[in-house]
């Protein structure tokens, strides 16, 4: 059977995210006056994925998560601030960070004029659309 049509998730089967989530994460912090901590960014990794996990429950809805997640992150790291304008940067930092999986953009292009591919995500529009402009 031929393909017409491929879908390809954005994070962690073109983009990798877990390396665009650590450098921008460390970079928010800093940019924030906060501790940039290893412990602290595997602290948020876990907040964060437990989080996109409710939401693919439909427990809870996407704006709430993009703010509550860093509220619960600065409970626990001991620092008061604004989650809702620290996720703001995060997001523009995120978003203007495309690090690609090995291959990814090899295979893009072996499959270019082959077959129709679209990118289907879960992921926040403004920052998805930042990172596929700069990737090439």
């Amino acid at each position: 059977m031929k393909y017409k049509t491929i879908l390809f998730d954005a994070d962690m089967t073109l983009f990798d995210f877990k390396a665009s989530e650590y450098y921008c994460l460390k970079q928010t912090l800093q940019e924030f006056g906060f501790p940039c901590t290893e412990e602290a960014v595997a602290l948020y990794s876990a907040i964060n994925d437990s989080y996109w996990k409710r939401f693919e429950r439909g427990e809870i809805d996407r704006a709430s998560l993009l703010v509550k997640r860093f509220a619960d992150f600065f409970e626990k790291i001991g620092v008061s601030g604004d989650p809702a304008a620290f996720n703001q940067q995060y997001l523009e930092n995120i978003g203007g960070s495309a690090i690609l999986l090995d291959g990814a953009e090899e295979l893009c292009r072996s499959l270019l004029g082959k077959v129709k591919m679209y990118i289907v995500t879960n992921g926040v529009e403004k920052t998805q659309r930042g990172r596929y402009a700069i990737c090439g």
